[in-house]
């Protein structure tokens, strides 16, 4: 049978008997073989290709393709569309059309191409189409089929409908046999259902149904004529029937009370249901087809597990049949008696009325239900209402009968109004009201006001629903906009804050456009605008960056709406920025809106001025919006210089300058979107240059020679000058930000700049943008600065310094003289050596320079002696091989060497660049490189054989010769002959690692990239060669078999996955490569790999480390695969058989498996007679396991199953794989769960790796750590409809589990976890039951009996896992039931504390509904005083203190949201309760109490929490105030750790007025929730302060903390002292009132803030700072020991190495003590005040972006600029201030400071020291720091000051000791101190001691300069001050 696979990406439909997929699967469509051969035969005697087209669609690859040769074939054989001649041709084509049609699944893309191309025929032969359709259809109607196979024919005659005229007309041709074997599949579905199925199955079947009943649906209404036809020519009748009597009809099945018992159980065959096919071969007439029909649909409408849908669906049935067959109920009813149903039939309950009814509303038109009834005179539509309305009166909750009245509701309203006018009559109207109005009100709303009553239900959505503002949108539409904003006055700021969920934001911004939108009709201009525009305003002022873009799109549809609103927002704000610079944020948006919608070219309403921009805005704001510290303004202030309508728009000068000032400012961002930004509109700007200079210098020549054109001449040639010296700077720019110890951004920014400019520009002078001056790129001086970009840490910088230096001539380079180039080569080869790994790759880039210049190839053919004639890549790898294989030779000798000297991974990197540069194809042809490329390759094997001891040993971490085991020769070293070099090398086991895993690296991805990209030789026999290529077929394969070995031999990961990618690359190669040989190379890997998995005993495969290589091994074969005919049979098979083995059953592995992947039928799907001897030989050739084919031993089944879980958790998490593994989750989750019962620890390790992939796969990466966002959940119809297979399956384990609890509590259940753990990621839909029988609330008994497990964690989940199962409507009474089994103290504990859980639990969930929190607030009170027992009471301990703590979560629940529901009384009897514990003696109370401790620390929280919230009055009283003050007290004096923990967060959360970033909460034993700091914030705000003004001056509390930190006369724990500190720092004073007086309070918290470790040092140094501010506004002055002491630890705790924490602190302290900076404080000598100002300026250049900008603030409090800048600009301002404020106060100490500041060094400076053995470690590393940058601007202010007269002289002073230290250590930290004689004593010997130590040669290029960055940096900064000193003075 030849097959046509189709590409569908539709879900397989209900006909595949497994009713809506779990997945997306390819439908494969048969063409039968007699097609093929009856096309031969057309072919030979018409003289047609019908043969060859056919096999052309059998052998197409894609769908595309496909359906491209179907319409060819239909364009060729049917005609054009106009006509169409009947011929064997034509018919032929007709039929092979309609099966494919028939046999294509629903919604296939071949369906709707083949009814396109039906519908292009003419009009005359759509009826032979219809005819030949329909003759199809029967013949697939008449033959014996499963009840999958009827429901699949069923299924393509429900497919006639879909907007295919023909197909409908075929139906109705052939509408008797399908109603027949509808009828025929229904009673098989009832049979079916009679029997005792599982829910799956059952849902199954359900779903057949449901397709039937909807194919019956559209045959009864689309072929209704027809159908009548045949039923009144049986009865010999030629009128139809009458309109009333089937009103009364109608009237009497709504009336009809047939209530039938069930038959008997046994619904077997003799019942006259049996032989389904019985009737079709009879072909009984019409009327008894329909009639049987009706009494099936009847009975299918009564069995209650039917999903709702499908019920509707009986119910229009049901009403169809009653129409046509003028039935009536009576007759239904006895008709219904003679059948034996198997289960109840009552067509009286509601749910069957509701159906009817429905039915009767879909099968009637607007005039038949107008129609009135005979007898009762009203119209049916009233008589369907009033039944309607009955029944939604007696409906209970039930959200399925809940729905199916509301739409039954809804389609009557649809023809509501229509018939009330014809009728004249509103009462329906009215009901209808009525109805709606009580259905709100039983939601918790009045229903005075129906349209209130929505818009509140409405706005009851939870904010992360979508459909929240979809139902505002179209309420909106409805009511207009006002009513709602009359109705909510806070929507629109509701709203606006909505736009913060990214998931939302598309839909927020469409609700309010349309509301925006619609207001502007309904009120005054000036109310729309306040009420829309300006709360958006506002809010961009200090949006974030996401959602900045959602505002500024509605406020640029607002301008588009309404053009004038520019005029009227512009202008109040321009005019106010002076005043108010909060809202430059704002202003800038706008202005950039309005320039986007050419609001701004009309400049007449805005007045002009040389200081404005574009005539609106100051250009000094818009400069210092260039450098804001908000990263979006500077953004938004150079788009608006960028951007532009026209890209031939010129630039002013001022722009331009403005454009040099943010490049200034921004060059060095280390933000990478910021500079992705600022790089797209530079790109614009470089463009926008390019095409104004050609359209100037244009106009420039075309001009005639009038005065006025020569003014305008002058005007553009002037410009064009402008733009010439703009870009001029451009490059210089550039080019200088290329310094030495420039940060990434900087570099990275300055190299792309370049690169733009190159791309954009070019650099060829006759450009236009280049007169009159043209660039002097090519430099000797930069290509110095362009080599030295080689040696960049980030490979990015490297890759654009290469294609910049390119460019340039030899000569500049230096590389048209041999020893320049000859120098260059060694120094590269001596990189590629390098045991550092940033050394090899630089080594390759400099190659890949050198390579590109013709002097090079010289040098390269003179050092090897060969000829020219070879290219230069060729002779530079010939040369790296060559070293290669000396190194291997060493390393063959003794790898510790090597590792140290020539470890082999530097020159192979260098090799696999310089390939990556060449042309295959080209030199496929030459013989020398075919030799060369067989010779890397061998090399490659002979390195891996050297290193692949390392990396396959079971523990390749540590291997040194100590260690060593036989057969690991390598390892060893010779002691005789290295006796030398031994004593100089320091190998560690790291080098040695290093340099084992990255050769494996490297040979692996050069093996891959040769395998991908070199031509292979294919040879047909041994003597002739096809086709040129670089590789044989024997190396390919043996790479392959190599690579396969490193995949399953390795253990170190960096190898395997470095070979996983290379294998990767020669997989693809494989898989689509002609050769036969190769192409079914990767199907036999596969085989091996099962096959060995399962067999392969004595195998090197690793069991441990997640099976190493072989999960990437398995799925580089599988994602690689190609999709031939849209399918991928490798994969599909292999994940069968990796399921197979997976399963945890006893069965053994081996003999499972021979059935799955070897067999010759699987085979038959692969490959063709032709390749079974090649696939055979390479089987036998390559084995790479080195298996026999027959083996006895079979590996254990428990092994196997960990290897197989192992690779199906790596399949399951390749995004590659994710359509193709959706169909496999379910299994995937029954063998994961399967897997958590194994016997082993590796087998249970794996299975729940295994299951935590998929819980990813099905429900999405998590978004938070903390809880469950709802974008990782999913609703229980949704899952189950996706993998209907894991409802029985979790059930199953559900109930297994609960039973072996109830047996034995002790017992442990492994698969419960996960089960639970699924099921608390499930919640219920609101379309729950009504296309699926599968509901959640089937899984609620079970999931609360696991309250009974023993295990902790087992009740938690249970507890989550609840909430959801339990309707909303049975929630309380829930509650009750747990409350009342709690209550009970014959309960065992475990089972309390679950069921207080799932209390717990469901109030925090369910207490947000208004209507659930209106029954619980009646019965809360109750419920406490049942439970009250369990708090520790006077009568002893006989309490669970776990369980006592999470009654205490219940009482915090029920406090905060339901606090006035219980009286006050027992408030406070609760707090007595908790306050009498907690003071027990603690003699009393047992040590060994588990729990205890986290009881306390919940007790102690709700007792402060209850004490403030049960205060009545707004403002604290007195005695109130005194009563906290005394509790406080109490609690800080508690011996246990949790209470006084709970009550210094307590005080913090009063007492904290600044931003602090306190310490990691993970750190904290016990930590305090966020929310109860909140809620202590909040009351202490809403009472003004009282509170936290009476603790901060309580002497109690004050004297406590003293003790406990200060006087230390109590042992606190270390958590408690950090926040004692921070307590102690909100109320200083309470120092002052020490003894010893405060300066020695502060002198020793200066040394303890040397002595403790850094987790408690920040608050001891915050405490301190705070004492010494209180000492200086109380006059109490500290010495100046102490004061520089405290300068000391500032500069400290500002350093790099410092964390976050302690650098915020600082930074802070310096914030509230400003006055210290100004040097008016007589406590602090100059050289302190210099010390401070040197930790400004550090902590300007920290790393931390939220550091920099908490100190750039400096800039506005020193009224140095008003506007926030960002820090290189604050550096500027705060540099300059410093000079201004010391030049005055110490003019000496102002020059030793800036001289200091030139040449300072930091360790991020020093960064490039690493020592030998330890090739990765570095010091801590501030990458963002740049004090090169601070060298500019101090050496700026140096001479600034030097053209003072005064100034210069103080270079001949002579120092103070202490100033000299202090200068000696800024500049030279790592230098041994001089001693005293070496010192230089003024300023003048100091620079010449610099200019000394910097001295030394650096040749013409830095590439052979060996001495490290930092010695580069400290020439770049000496030469810098000396300029700025030596020069100035000449200058003067």
């Amino acid at each position: 049978m030849a097959t046509v696979t189709l590409h569908s990406g539709s879900k397989r439909s209900s006909c595949n008997g497994i009713t809506d997929s779990e997945s997306k699967e390819l439908c494969t469509v048969a063409v039968a073989r007699g097609h093929i051969d009856r096309a031969r035969k057309i072919d030979e005697t018409e003289g047609t290709s019908l043969s060859t087209e056919i096999k052309n669609l059998l052998s197409a690859a894609t769908i595309e393709e496909q359906l491209h040769i179907l319409k060819d074939i239909a364009k060729n054989h049917l005609g054009n569309g106009n006509e169409c001649e009947k011929s064997k041709v034509s018919a032929f084509c007709i039929q092979l059309l309609i099966d494919i049609y028939v046999a294509a699944a629903p919604k296939d893309p071949f369906k709707c191409a083949i009814a396109r191309i039906f519908m292009a025929l003419p009009e005359e032969a759509h009826t032979d189409v219809a005819v030949c359709l329909s003759a199809h259809l029967i013949k697939l109607m008449s033959s014996d089929r499963s009840l999958v196979e009827m429901n699949s024919v069923i299924a393509a005659v429900g497919c006639c409908f879909d907007n295919f005229p023909i197909g409908v007309l075929a139906a109705t041709i052939s509408v008797l046999p399908a109603l027949r074997l509808i009828k025929t599949c229904l009673k098989y579905c009832i049979m079916e259902l009679s029997h005792s199925l599982p829910p799956a199955k059952k849902m199954e079947i359900c779903h057949i149904v449901h397709s039937s009943l909807r194919t019956a649906v559209s045959l009864l209404q689309k072929c209704q004529t027809k159908v009548k036809e045949l039923v009144y020519s049986e009865r010999y009748c030629k009128e139809g029937y009458l309109v009333p009597d089937m009103i009364v009809n109608l009237a009497a099945l709504l009336d009809m009370h047939c209530n039938l018992m069930p038959g008997s159980t046994d619904y077997s065959e003799s019942d006259g249901i049996c032989h389904a096919l019985s009737d079709v071969i009879e072909n009984p007439p019409a009327t008894d087809t329909l009639s049987s029909l009706l009494e099936l649909v009847a009975a299918l409408m009564s069995y209650s597990e039917m999903p709702m849908n499908t019920h509707i669906n009986c119910g229009m049935v049901l009403v169809l049949l009653v129409i046509l067959l003028e039935s009536t109920g009576g007759e239904l009813c006895k008709s219904l008696k003679n059948q034996n149903v198997p289960w109840e039939v009552d067509l009286s309950t509601d749910s069957c009325q509701l159906n009817m009814c429905t039915g009767v509303l879909n099968a009637l038109n607007t005039s038949e239900l107008c129609c009135m009834h005979p007898v009762t005179g009203e119209p049916i539509i009233n008589f369907v209402f009033h039944r309607l309305f009955a029944i939604s009166q007696r409906m209970n909750a039930d959200c399925g009968m809940v729905l199916g009245i509301s739409r039954a509701f809804l389609l009557l309203s649809r023809n509501l109004l229509t018939t009330a006018v014809q009728m004249r009559d509103v009462s329906v109207v009215d009901n209808m009201l009525e109805f709606l109005g009580s259905s709100l009100q039983q939601d918790g709303s009045d229903g005075c006001n129906v349209l209130t009553s929505i818009l509140e239900t409405v706005l009851k959505i939870p904010v992360h629903s979508k459909s929240r503002y979809i139902g505002l949108a179209v309420l909106a539409n409805e009511i207009g906009c006002q009513t709602l904003i009359d109705q909510f006055p806070n929507l629109v700021q509701s709203l606006l804050n909505s736009l913060a969920d990214p998931i939302l934001a598309t839909h927020v911004s469409s609700a309010v456009e349309r509301l925006m939108l619609q207001h502007i009709g309904e009120c005054q201009e000036d109310t729309w605008r306040a009420l829309w525009i300006v709360p958006i305003l506002e809010m961009l002022s200090h949006a974030s960056p996401s959602v900045c873009g959602p505002l500024q799109a509605l406020f640029a549809t607002a301008v588009t709406y309404h053009p004038g609103l520019v005029t009227h927002v512009l202008l109040p704000m321009i005019s106010d920025m002076c005043t108010k610079t909060t809202h430059i944020r704002t202003l800038l948006s706008c202005i950039c809106v309005a320039r986007k919608q050419g609001a701004l070219d009309d400049q007449s309403k805005f007045q002009h001025c040389s200081g404005l921009w574009k005539g609106i805005l100051d250009i000094r704001v818009l400069e210092q919006a260039l450098y804001h510290h908000d990263v979006e303004i500077r953004i938004s202030a150079l788009s608006l210089l960028a951007e532009s309508h026209r890209s031939t728009e010129t630039f002013s000068a001022s722009e331009l300058q403005l454009i040099k000032t943010f490049l200034e400012y921004n060059v060095n961002s280390e933000v990478p979107s910021s500079r992705q930004k600022t790089l797209a509109l530079l790109k614009k700007i470089l463009t926008r240059l390019r095409d104004g200079s050609r359209v100037l210098h244009w106009k420039t020549g075309q001009t005639k020679a009038s005065k006025r054109q020569l003014e305008t001449d002058s005007d553009k040639s002037h410009l064009l000058r402008t733009y010439n010296t703009f870009l001029l700077w451009l490059l210089e720019f550039s080019f200088n930000n290329l310094f030495p110890g420039a940060n990434i951004g900087r570099r990275s920014s300055s190299l792309q700049i370049l690169s733009l400019c190159h791309e954009i520009l070019s650099f060829d002078s006759s450009e236009p943008v280049w007169i009159p001056c043209p660039p002097t790129v090519c430099t000797q001086s930069y290509a110095n600065i362009l080599l030295e970009c080689l040696k960049d840490s980030y490979e990015n910088n490297k890759m654009l310094a290469v294609q910049l230096l390119i460019t340039f001539p030899a000569e500049v380079l230096g590389l048209n003289e041999a020893d320049q180039v000859n120098s260059l080569i060694e120094v590269s080869l001596q990189l590629a050596s390098s045991h550092r790994p940033p050394d090899c790759i630089t080594a390759a880039y400099l190659l890949r320079v050198l390579v590109t210049f013709h002097q090079t190839g010289v040098v390269l053919a003179a050092m090897q002696g060969y000829d020219e004639r070879f290219s230069s890549v060729y002779l530079a790898v010939r040369l790296l091989v060559r070293r290669l294989s000396t190194e291997l030779v060493g390393a063959s000798h003794s790898l510790l060497i090597a590792a140290a000297s020539g470890p082999m991974y530097g020159t192979l990197f260098c090799i696999r660049q310089l390939l990556s540069d060449v042309n295959f194809m080209s030199i496929a042809g030459e013989c020398c490189w075919h030799s060369l490329i067989g010779e890397v390759v061998t090399t490659c094997f002979r390195l891996t054989e050297v290193v692949g001891p390392i990396v396959s040993s079971s523990s390749p971490e540590g291997h040194l010769p100590m260690y060593l085991q036989p057969g690991m020769q390598h390892l060893k070293q010779d002691s005789a002959s290295n006796a030398s070099e031994s004593s100089v090398l320091n190998v560690t086991a790291q080098m040695v690692l290093l340099c084992a895993w990255r050769t494996v690296k490297e040979v692996s991805l050069l093996l891959g990239e040769l395998s991908e990209q070199a031509p292979i030789l294919i040879a047909k026999d041994s003597d002739k060669v096809t086709e040129k290529g670089l590789l044989t077929e024997e190396q390919v394969l043996t790479i392959g078999s190599h690579l396969v070995t490193l995949l399953v031999e390795t253990k170190h990961r960096g190898a395997f996955e470095q070979a996983y990618v290379g294998f990767c690359k020669l997989c693809g190669r494989l898989w689509r490569h002609p050769s036969s040989r190769l192409h079914h190379l990767p199907r036999q890997w596969l085989e091996e790999v099962m096959y060995t998995i399962s067999w392969g005993k004595g195998t090197k495969l690793c069991a441990t480390r997640r099976s190493a290589g072989l999960p990437f091994m398995v799925q580089a074969l599988l994602t690689t695969e190609p999709q031939i005919g849209g399918s991928r049979r490798c994969f599909q098979q292999s994940m069968a058989a990796l399921l197979t083995l997976a399963d945890n059953s006893d069965n053994r592995v081996g003999t499972r498996h021979t059935s799955i992947v070897n067999n010759e039928t699987a085979a038959e799907d692969y490959v063709d007679d032709n390749a079974a001897s090649v696939t055979s030989s390479s089987a036998t050739e390559f084995n790479i396991f080195n298996l026999s084919v027959v083996s006895s031993d079979c590996v254990s089944n428990v092994e196997a199953r960990i290897h197989a879980l192992n690779i199906l958790r790596a399949l399951f998490r390749h995004s590659l794989l994710g359509e193709s593994v959706t169909p496999y989750v379910a299994q995937g989750v029954i063998v994961a769960i399967q897997g958590f019962k194994g016997k082993t620890w590796a087998e249970r390790n794996s299975a729940t790796l295994l299951f935590s992939a998929l819980v990813t796969r099905i429900f999405g990466v998590h978004r938070s750590r903390e809880e469950l966002s709802m974008r990782n959940r999913m609703t229980g119809r949704i899952f189950f409809l996706r993998y209907p297979s894991l409802y029985d399956f979790l059930l199953k384990e559900l109930k297994e589990a609960v039973a072996s609890m109830e047996a034995c509590h002790n017992s442990l259940q492994p698969a419960l976890f996960p089960v639970l753990l699924l099921l608390s990621r499930l919640y219920p839909s609101s379309l729950e039951g009504t296309d699926s029988n599968l509901q959640l609330s089937a899984y609620a008994p079970f999931v609360h009996r696991c309250s009974l497990s023993s295990v902790l964690k087992t009740r938690m989940l249970a507890a989550k896992a609840l909430v959801p199962l339990v309707a909303p409507h049975q929630l309380v009474v829930l509650l009750q039931k747990l409350v009342a089994i709690s209550s009970q103290k014959c309960t065992t504990e475990n089972y309390r504390h679950g069921l207080l859980l799932q209390i717990f639990h469901i109030l925090e969930e369910s207490l947000s509904a208004l209507s659930v929190s209106k029954e619980v607030a009646g019965e809360v009170e109750e419920w406490i005083a049942s439970l009250k027992w369990l708090l520790p009471s006077e009568s002893g301990f006989q309490v669970c203190f776990i369980t006592s703590e999470v009654f205490l979560h219940i009482l915090h629940i029920v406090a905060r949201r339901l606090l006035t529901s219980v009286s006050p009384s027992v408030w406070q009897e609760i707090c007595q309760i908790i306050h009498l514990d907690l003071f027990r003696s603690q003699e009393t109370v047992p040590s060994n109490m588990i729990g205890r401790g986290v009881y306390t620390h919940r007790a102690v929280q709700l007792l402060l929490e209850l004490s403030l919230a049960l205060h009545p009055s707004d403002i604290p009283t007195a005695p109130f105030l005194k009563d906290m003050e005394q509790l406080v007290v109490q609690l800080l004096l508690h011996a246990r750790y949790e209470v006084v923990n709970v009550t210094l967060c307590f005080l913090e959360a009063l007492m904290t007025t600044g931003e602090y970033l306190l310490e990691d909460t993970e750190d904290s034993t016990l930590p305090v929730k966020e929310s109860f700091c909140s809620l202590v914030k909040e009351w202490d705000r809403c009472h003004e302060g009282a509170l936290a003004n009476v603790l901060r001056s309580s002497q109690a509390v004050g004297e406590i903390l003293v003790r406990q930190v200060i006087l230390k006369e109590h042992n606190t724990f270390s958590e408690c002292c950090w926040k004692t500190f921070c307590v102690l720092s909100y109320c200083p004073k309470a120092l002052l009132s020490v003894k010893t007086g405060a300066e020695e309070v502060l002198r020793g918290l200066l040394q303890q803030c040397q002595d403790e470790y850094e987790g408690i040092s920040w608050t001891v140094l915050k405490c301190a700072g705070a004492l010494m501010k209180v000492m200086q506004l109380e006059n109490v002055l500290p010495s100046a020991e102490v004061a520089s002491q405290m300068c000391h630890n500032l500069v400290e705790f500002s350093l790099a190495e410092k964390s976050l924490t302690c650098r915020l602190t600082v930074a802070n302290i310096l914030l509230e003590n400003t006055s210290w900076l100004k040097g008016t404080v007589t406590f602090l000598s100059v050289l302190d005040v210099c010390m401070l100002w040197t930790v400004v300026i550090t902590l300007l250049d920290d790393e931390c972006a939220h550091v920099r900008k908490l100190i750039s603030s400096l800039a506005t409090q020193l009224n140095c600029i008003k506007l926030p800048v960002i820090s290189q600009k604050a550096r500027e301002l705060l540099v300059e201030y410093f000079v201004h404020v010391m030049v005055n106060l110490d003019a000496l100490m102002c020059v030793v400071c800036l001289v200091a500041w030139c040449l300072g060094t930091t360790n991020s400076d020093c960064d490039d020291g690493m020592s030998e053995d330890r090739v990765f470690d570095k010091g801590e590393m501030n990458i963002y720091a740049e004090t090169a940058t601070l060298t500019e601007v101090a050496c700026g202010q140096l001479k600034n000051l030097l053209f003072r007269e005064d100034i210069h002289q103080l270079f001949e002073a002579y120092l103070p000791e202490k100033v000299k230290h202090w200068l000696l250590h800024m500049c030279w930290p790592h230098v041994p101190p001089l001693s005293d004689g070496g010192k230089p004593d003024t300023l003048a010997e100091f620079i010449k001691e610099a200019e000394r130590m910097t001295a030394f040669s650096t040749n013409d290029s830095h590439f052979l300069f060996v001495n490290p960055k930092t010695e580069f940096l400290s020439l770049y900064k000496t030469k810098k001050l000396t300029e700025a000193v030596h020069g100035t003075l000449k200058t003067k």
